[in-house]
C-alpha cells in the first residue's frame, strides 16, 4: 500500500519535474541521427531524483559510488534509458505501430484519478497543482506524451513476441521446482536491518535484556521504509522476500525473534507476530498462473535480446560536454 504522505510527495516531485520540459535544445546524444535534447535529459533526470528522494530522503549526489560520483552514475543510467526508449520508438515507427487518442486519454484519465485518490481528493490534488504552478491541462499534456510513448513500446513488445509460447512440460517443471510458492502460508513480521554483524549483535543483546523491538527498530534500522513503524513489514508469503530472510522468518513461531540473519541488504533481526499455515495448492489449481508468469518471463527475455541487438547496431553519438553541464541536484 502506498502511504498517502509519501505518494503526495512523490506526485508533487513528478509534477515539479515536468516543469523543466522547456529550455535549451542542446543535444546530449543522437540515436541513429535523432537527438536527445538537454531539456529532455534534464527532465528525466529530475524525475528520477525526485522519485528517489521522495522514498529515500535527500541524497548527496556528489558522494563517490563505485569509483564515480553518485550523480554521474545516475546520469549514465538515465541517458541509457532515453537511448533505449528512442530506439524502441524508432522501431515502432518502422513497424507501422500507432496508438489512438482514445487509448492515450484513457490512460491519462486513470493516472489523474489515481493521483486524486492518493492525494486525498480532487480539491487536495488541485491545491497541489496550484502550489506547483501547474494546470490540469498542462499536466494532462505531459502525461499524454508519456503514455503515448509507453503504449507504442508496449504494442511493439507485443508484436515482436507474439509467437512466444510455454509448454505444459515447462509449467510442470516450474511447479515441481517452486512448490513453496504455491503453499500460501503467510507470516506477519517486523525487522531491524543494520549494516554490520557487530551492530546486529548489539541489538540482539538489548532484545535479550527486554528492550522494546519497535523502539530499537526506530533507533537502529537502516530500512527507512519501515523503521518509523517499528520495522513493520506487514504480511507476506513465500517468494516475496530475500530467500535467506524468508527461510528464517517462516522458521519462527509467533512471538519469536531470530538471531541476526545475513542477506545482500545487511543483517536482519526478525520478529514474527503472526503465522498462518495453508494447504499445498495442486498443479491444476495454479497452472494458469504459472503459464502467465513463464510467458511473461520468456517474452521479456526474447524482447531484451532484440533490444540488445538494436542497441549494438545503433549509431550512438554522445556529447560529453553537454552531459557534463547538466546538474544533478536535490529538488
Amino acid at each position: 500500500m502506498i502511504k498517502k504522505a509519501a505518494f503526495i510527495l512523490a506526485t508533487a516531485a513528478i509534477i515539479l519535474s515536468l516543469l523543466t520540459g522547456c529550455g535549451s535544445n542542446n543535444v546530449v546524444a543522437t540515436v541513429n541521427g535523432e537527438p536527445i535534447t538537454k531539456s529532455e535529459f534534464q527532465k528525466e533526470l529530475n524525475a528520477q531524483i525526485s522519485s528517489i528522494e521522495s522514498s529515500q530522503g535527500k541524497q548527496d549526489w556528489s558522494a563517490q559510488y563505485q569509483g564515480q560520483k553518485l550523480g554521474d552514475s545516475l546520469k549514465t543510467v538515465v541517458l541509457e534509458s532515453l537511448i533505449l526508449q528512442k530506439l524502441q520508438l524508432q522501431q515502432a515507427k518502422k513497424e507501422g505501430i500507432t496508438v489512438t487518442n482514445q487509448e492515450v486519454n484513457e490512460k491519462v484519465d486513470e493516472q489523474i484519478a489515481l493521483y486524486e485518490t492518493y492525494a486525498g481528493g480532487k480539491d487536495t490534488f488541485d491545491k497541489m497543482l496550484k502550489d506547483q504552478k501547474m494546470s490540469r491541462n498542462k499536466l494532462a499534456a505531459q502525461l499524454r506524451d508519456t503514455y503515448k510513448k509507453l503504449l507504442l513500446i508496449q504494442k511493439l513488445q507485443q508484436k515482436l513476441t507474439a509467437n512466444v509460447t510455454v509448454t505444459e512440460a515447462e509449467e510442470k517443471n516450474y511447479y515441481d521446482t517452486h512448490k513453496l510458492e504455491f503453499k500460501p502460508d503467510t507470516v506477519t513480521a517486523s525487522h531491524i536491518l543494520v549494516n554490520d554483524e557487530k551492530t546486529a549483535e548489539e541489538v540482539e543483546q538489548k532484545l535479550k535484556k527486554g528492550a522494546d523491538f519497535a523502539q530499537l527498530a526506530k533507533e537502529y534500522s537502516i530500512d527507512t521504509a519501515t523503521k518509523d513503524n517499528g520495522g513493520d513489514l506487514g504480511t507476506f508469503t513465500y517468494g516475496q522476500m530475500d530467500p535467506d530472510f524468508e527461510k528464517a522468518a517462516f522458521a519462527l513461531k509467533p512471538g519469536e525473534i531470530s538471531q541476526p540473519v545475513k542477506t545482500k541488504f545487511g543483517y536482519h533481526i526478525i520478529k514474527v507476530t503472526d503465522k498462518k499455515i495453508m494447504p499445498q495448492q495442486s498443479f491444476n489449481q495454479v497452472k494458469e498462473e504459472i503459464r502467465n508468469k513463464l510467458l511473461t518471463q520468456k517474452k521479456q527475455s526474447e524482447y531484451q535480446k532484440i533490444l540488445n541487438q538494436w542497441r549494438k547496431n545503433a549509431k550512438i553519438v554522445k556529447n560529453q560536454s553537454v552531459i557534463d553541464s547538466v546538474k544533478v541536484e536535490s529538488k
